[in-house]
């Protein structure tokens, strides 16, 4: 196992040194234009707030910017409420969705990252773990039928797009072996984190692995199932308005996800097409056709030309298909607040669990955030995009991040419009 994590490790370090100097010293001078913090204060420069580098606490850490008191609350608070402390029948639907998340993750996530240390899998894992959830909800839940169908079958929708998309496209990618010869590059991210940030040995790594991909079970087993099971198991025979309020939020944010995926692939189809009609050209002048093809590969969507009407959800802010990604999650949540007072709050018990399943559902949403905008979303994407992409930085400026437009109740909300972002001084 040690000469497989020396060969992944090695992988990792092979890009030109050459080339990533000189792309730091163009994203220096264009943040320097730009106003923004020195980049060479990122990766290495500090550990995260509070934890020295090289602590063993970094061996259970759970997202990118959760708090240490907030692990304890996904590490056990979570897991003893939906296990021991909710009623019956909603105990036997986590306590079954146990059982299937790891008889999904162990196989199609768990030993495939033990073996090569890429986290990839993960990727794979997940999705098809929340088909699980919705078909554990609709063939188990004891509520009714509607609301069940209903809440289930969103959650299927949303788990077969994900999961589809990536047996399809990491199958195409590696010719139905599934083995890679590099993590995708948000990954690439998370180790170099763990190595220069955290201060962590890189033979330690494959552990790494092996928690956050257990970590993304846990949350499939726990905390992700609760909307649905919730829902899944709420006899009532009429459906409350903030049910039917939290389906529709889920079907806009669905609508606006798949939206912006669709103008990702009209963007990259666009400059294919272009780039092909550079180099078919019949300009002689060989050293303007480069160019203009260099040019070209620092296209950024969401800026000119490629902004407008035909790209306007990548307008709105830099990651629209993460912001869609929590919407839906937030229609879930939404949807299942009334199956807590129903499921949850008979009995003498009602006064203490429905505030505590509450936090659950709050928590979903919480950890969606930190995982599409620090751990594996908008900062690692960004880290790559500014490195190598200097227009990316004034996109930075111009365009707020995860959030489509500013919220006047929440004025402190922050946008991180700063060029070199996440590696820019806050």
């Amino acid at each position: 196992m040690s000469a497989v994590h020396a060969r992944r490790g090695a992988g990792i370090e092979s890009r030109p040194r050459q080339q990533e100097y000189e792309r730091e010293r163009e994203r220096e001078r264009k943040c320097a234009s730009l106003g923004a913090a020195e980049p060479r204060r990122r990766i290495g420069a500090m550990a995260r707030d509070g934890i020295p580098r090289g602590s063993w606490l970094y061996y259970f850490e759970i997202g990118g910017n959760l708090h240490r008191a907030e692990w304890l609350l996904i590490y056990s608070v979570f897991p003893c409420v939906v296990f021991w402390l909710t009623p019956a029948p909603l105990q036997d639907l986590f306590r079954l969705n146990a059982v299937v998340q790891a008889l999904v993750f162990i196989p199609l996530v768990q030993i495939p990252a033990l073996i090569t240390s890429q986290l990839i899998y993960v990727d794979i894992g997940w999705p098809t773990g929340l088909c699980c959830v919705a078909l554990t909800a609709l063939t188990s839940g004891t509520g009714w039928w509607l609301r069940r169908w209903v809440a289930s079958s969103l959650l299927l929708v949303h788990g077969a797009r994900m999961m589809v998309g990536a047996f399809f496209m990491f199958g195409s990618a590696s010719k139905f072996t599934f083995r890679f010869s590099a993590d995708l590059p948000r990954y690439q991210f998370a180790r170099v984190r763990w190595e220069k940030e955290h201060g962590m040995p890189v033979s330690h790594w494959w552990l790494k692995v092996q928690h956050d991909t257990m970590q993304q079970g846990l949350a499939n087993a726990t905390l992700l199932a609760a909307p649905i099971f919730l829902a899944a198991s709420n006899p009532t025979e009429h459906l409350a308005a903030l049910e039917v309020c939290g389906w529709l939020i889920w079907l806009g944010g669905w609508l606006f996800e798949n939206a912006a995926d669709v103008q990702k692939l009209l963007f990259l189809a666009e400059c294919k097409a272009k780039g092909k009609s550079i180099r078919e050209s019949n300009a002689t002048d060989a050293a303007a056709k480069a160019e203009a093809v260099a040019a070209l590969k620092q296209s950024c969507l969401g800026m000119a030309p490629f902004a407008g009407s035909k790209y306007f959800c990548w307008t709105l802010c830099r990651h629209p298909n993460y912001f869609g990604e929590w919407c839906c999650w937030l229609g879930l949540v939404v949807a299942a607040i009334p199956s807590v007072f129903a499921v949850c709050g008979v009995g003498d018990s009602g006064w203490w669990l429905v505030p505590l399943v509450g936090l659950m559902l709050a928590y979903v949403l919480r950890l969606f955030y930190d995982c599409l905008v620090w751990w594996t979303g908008a900062g690692p994407a960004e880290h790559f995009s500014g490195l190598k992409r200097p227009l990316y930085l004034e996109y930075q400026r111009t365009t707020r991040c995860f959030w489509p437009s500013v919220i006047p109740t929440l004025s402190g909300m922050h946008h991180y419009q700063e060029p070199g972002w996440p590696h820019a001084k806050q």
